[in-house]
């Protein structure tokens, strides 16, 4: 009876060490690999990056949707930026968002 309470209690104990490892390799997958967010239309987007826009370099101001060389020219020659408003202030900027708001 002892013999068959050790073996039940060997299985279980390894099942629950094998389910922990599978665990941690998915935590460790998403980690890994950024899952990508799905839009309000149902596509698959891809997840932007984060960037210090009053540190950023030409090519990482580039990055950004939206952005290319002579507006992140503009956006650097504008800096420091202490609010995100303060970017309105940046020729170019205003007319993008307006763009985008009226194509929605």
């Amino acid at each position: 009876m002892k013999t068959k309470m050790f073996i039940i209690l060997a299985v279980v104990v390894s099942l629950l060490i094998a389910g922990s490892m599978i665990a941690t390799a998915e935590e460790a997958k998403k980690t890994e690999e950024p899952e990508k967010e799905e839009s309000k239309e149902g596509q698959k987007t891809e997840e932007v990056k984060k960037i210090d826009i009053n540190s950023a370099t030409l090519e990482e101001l580039e990055t950004l949707p939206g952005i290319g060389p002579k507006l992140a020219q503009a956006i650097i020659d504008g800096r420091p930026y202490e609010k995100v408003e303060d970017l309105l202030e940046v020729k170019g900027i205003a007319d993008y968002r307006r763009k985008r708001s009226t194509a929605v």
